[in-house]
C-alpha cells in the first residue's frame, strides 16, 4: 500500500509521550522519562523539539520529579504541565502532591530565526532555511490579512514544479517543508529553484539552491 513516510522526531534511548504540537506548527513537547544510572526512570522531564529541525532536544528541567501532559500557551513562550513531588515535611512519609508547573520555551536559541508567533504587521516572505540544501528545507513567510494564498516552487526555466499551499489562510506566520519532490512526489534535480508567494495581491519571491 502507498502509506506515508514516518520522520522520527525522538530517539529510542528512552519512553517519550503525551505528544503536543505548538499552536503555530513549529516545535513539539513531550514527556520524556530518562533512564538513570540505576536503570530504572522513576522521574521525567518536559521536553521540545522544532518539528523540521529535531536534532536538538531542550529539556525545562532536571528529572528531579513525575511531569506529564504538557500544553502550551497561545503565545509559544510557556509550556504547562501536571508535576507530582513530594511535599517537604519531617514526618516518616511524604505525601505526594500535584501541581501545575510553568516553564518558559527557548525558541529563538533553538531554531536560530524569528518565533513563529504573534499577528505579523507586513506581508512577508523569508529566505529558506537551510540554504542550499540537500534532503530537506523550511521556507517561513507572513500574512497580515486574511487572504488566499499560493506558496510555489519553479525551476529556472520558469516551469511549476510543485505547490505547496493553495488555501484561505489567516493572520500569521507559517513554516512549510519542501523535500524537494514535484507534484507527484519525484525527487527533482539539483540546481537552482525559485519559490513564488502569493497573497492579497502581493507576489514575493526568492531563490534557492538544491544540492545533490
Amino acid at each position: 500500500m502507498g502509506g506515508t513516510e514516518e520522520t522520527r522526531i525522538t530517539d529510542g534511548t528512552c519512553d517519550c509521550l503525551t505528544p503536543v504540537f505548538s499552536p503555530n506548527g513549529r516545535y513539539i513537547a513531550y514527556t520524556r522519562w530518562p533512564i538513570d544510572a540505576a536503570g530504572s526512570s522513576e522521574f521525567s522531564q518536559v521536553c521540545y523539539r522544532d518539528v523540521y529541525y529535531p536534532l536538538v532536544e531542550v529539556a525545562l528541567h532536571d528529572a528531579d520529579a513525575e511531569r506529564k501532559n504538557p500544553c502550551w500557551s497561545p503565545d509559544c513562550r510557556y509550556i504547562i504541565y501536571e508535576k507530582t513531588a513530594e511535599s517537604p515535611t519531617l514526618a516518616p512519609k511524604k505525601q505526594k502532591h500535584r501541581q501545575i508547573g510553568r516553564a518558559r520555551t527557548r525558541l529563538k536559541p533553538l531554531s536560530g530565526v524569528e518565533e513563529l508567533c504573534g499577528i505579523p504587521r507586513a506581508f512577508a516572505l523569508y529566505q529558506n532555511r537551510p540554504n542550499p540544501f540537500g534532503r530537506a528545507t523550511t521556507i517561513r513567510y507572513a500574512i497580515p490579512v486574511p487572504s488566499f494564498t499560493e506558496l510555489s516552487i519553479y525551476d529556472v526555466s520558469g516551469r511549476a514544479v510543485t505547490r505547496l499551499v493553495q488555501s484561505e489562510q489567516k493572520p500569521g506566520y507559517y513554516s512549510v517543508a519542501w523535500k524537494g519532490n514535484d507534484m507527484r512526489g519525484r525527487s527533482v534535480p539539483a540546481g537552482t529553484y525559485f519559490y513564488v508567494l502569493k497573497s492579497n495581491g502581493k507576489i514575493a519571491q526568492k531563490r534557492m539552491l538544491l544540492v545533490r
